[in-house]
């Protein structure tokens, strides 16, 4: 199970989808309910086109998690089930699970997995053009990486507030998250929603004259460190152009 979830988080979906399939047997095997709640929960990871027939088994661990009282648990078996339904595009779907997974691990007081829900429900809001919310937890989820010490939720942050620059006109600020982003991503592949935001609004948007402009914010933005890239996208989205929503002119 634990080669499952690290074979997801380094992008290998497929692998990671085979590999929870075959945990789920050797789980039924034992009778064991809490092993099999949570290999019940991680059979959505990997999904991608077969989310909706996954979805199914996920929500049983759900429901086991629930009759047993493990907040925790159902809190992180909801934060997978919301990522793995944003990816796989079913946005209605994901919103109430990452929703619930935040109200949890915020009453758990969790700072260390708090991140990781609050950057997945801000992807969501940016994809689902809902701006200011998406600032809003870009924002809270790099401050708490900050605090906790927490690199990998960093570069989905920047990401999204970097889309939003993009949708605000700011493509110089895009360009100096964007390099930010790539400096602190600890693996190489980029998750689905990630890269949806990149592909579908800042690399669209991007004009070829501007090319050197971008280049050099971009690089400008990969030579940050840890806390100088926090600090920027905290500051990128405490801003009057993208925390008020308004359209500055593009530069």
């Amino acid at each position: 199970m634990a080669l499952s979830l690290d074979t997801d988080q380094a992008g290998d979906f497929e692998r990671a989808g085979a590999l929870a399939r075959r945990a789920l047997d050797l789980a039924r095997s034992t009778g064991d309910d809490w092993l099999i709640a949570c290999v019940l929960g991680a059979q959505v990871l990997g999904s991608g086109e077969n989310f909706q027939q996954a979805r199914r088994q996920a929500e049983e661990g759900h429901d086991m998690w629930r009759h047993r009282g493990d907040r925790m648990q159902l809190a992180i078996a909801l934060g997978n089930f919301g990522f793995a339904a944003m990816s796989a595009g079913d946005y209605a779907a994901a919103a109430p699970a990452l929703d619930e997974a935040v109200v949890l691990t915020e009453e758990l007081d969790d700072g260390r997995y708090l991140p990781f829900t609050i950057v997945n429900r801000g992807l969501l809001h940016a994809l689902r053009g809902a701006d200011t919310a998406a600032v809003r937890d870009f924002a809270r989820a790099l401050e708490l990486c900050r605090e906790y010490g927490e690199p990998l939720p960093v570069a989905e942050a920047l990401t999204g507030i970097a889309a939003i620059a993009v949708r605000r006109g700011d493509m110089k600020l895009a360009a100096r998250l964007s390099g930010a982003a790539d400096a602190q991503r600890v693996f190489e592949a980029v998750g689905v929603a990630e890269l949806r935001l990149r592909d579908n609004v800042i690399d669209r948007a991007r004009a070829p004259g501007e090319a050197a402009v971008w280049e050099r914010a971009w690089m400008a933005g990969n030579s940050l460190t840890f806390d100088q890239a926090i600090a920027v996208g905290l500051s990128s989205a405490a801003g009057p152009a993208l925390a008020s929503g308004s359209r500055p002119q593009r530069r």
